[in-house]
C-alpha cells in the first residue's frame, strides 16, 4: 500500500504551492493530498478576524478525517508546522510521522508570533490595527526586508518566481 502524505502549506500560500512536489511524488506511487487552510489561497474569501491557529489545526484534522486517511505522514512548512503539531495531538491514531520542512515548532500555549523577532510582530499587529486585516503583499515586502538581502532570493514553495530579487 502506498504511503499517504498530507502536505500543509505555510502562511500566505495554499495547497497549490505543493503542486510540483505532489505531482512528482504521485509519479513515484505515493498518495498525496494538499489541503488549503482557511483564509488563504482558494479559501481567501473566508479570511476574517476570528481565524486562529486552532482554525488551521481543525482544517487539517477535518481534511484527514473526511478523506478517511490513516497512517498519514504529515508535512508542515513554515506556519504549517503549528497546524501539523495540533492535528497530531488531536488525532494521533491517524498519524504515523510528522515532518517539519522549515516549519514552526511552538510549545503549548505559544503562537507563531512566539518564534518571530519582536519588531516583526509589532509591524504585523500594526497592519491589522490599521487595515483590519493583514495584507499578504505588504507582509511579503516586510518579510524580505527582515532578512539580509543576500540570504533571501526567493520565498518558499515557489512563490519566488513572482518576486524579483532585491539588490
Amino acid at each position: 500500500m502506498a504511503k499517504t502524505y498530507v502536505l500543509v502549506h505555510g502562511a500566505w500560500h495554499g495547497g497549490w504551492c505543493w503542486r510540483d512536489v505532489a505531482a512528482n511524488l504521485r509519479k513515484m506511487g505515493y498518495h498525496m493530498t494538499t489541503p488549503t487552510q482557511t483564509g488563504v489561497g482558494e479559501r481567501a474569501r473566508l479570511l476574517c478576524k476570528d481565524i486562529t491557529p486552532d482554525t488551521f489545526v481543525t482544517d487539517i484534522v477535518n481534511h484527514i478525517v473526511t478523506e478517511e486517511l490513516s497512517d498519514v505522514i504529515l508535512v508542515g512548512h513554515s506556519l504549517g508546522g503549528i497546524s501539523i503539531t495540533g492535528a497530531a495531538d488531536r488525532i494521533p491514531d491517524h498519524i504515523s510521522h510528522l515532518v517539519y520542512l522549515d516549519g514552526a515548532i511552538v510549545e503549548s500555549g505559544q503562537s507563531g508570533f512566539s518564534t518571530m523577532p519582536p519588531d516583526i510582530v509589532a509591524a504585523r499587529r500594526k497592519l491589522v490595527a490599521e487595515e483590519g486585516r493583514v495584507s499578504s503583499c505588504r507582509l511579503r515586502r516586510q518579510q524580505h526586508s527582515a532578512f539580509p538581502r543576500d540570504t533571501r532570493s526567493r520565498t518558499e514553495c515557489g512563490a519566488g518566481r513572482h518576486l524579483r530579487k532585491r539588490t
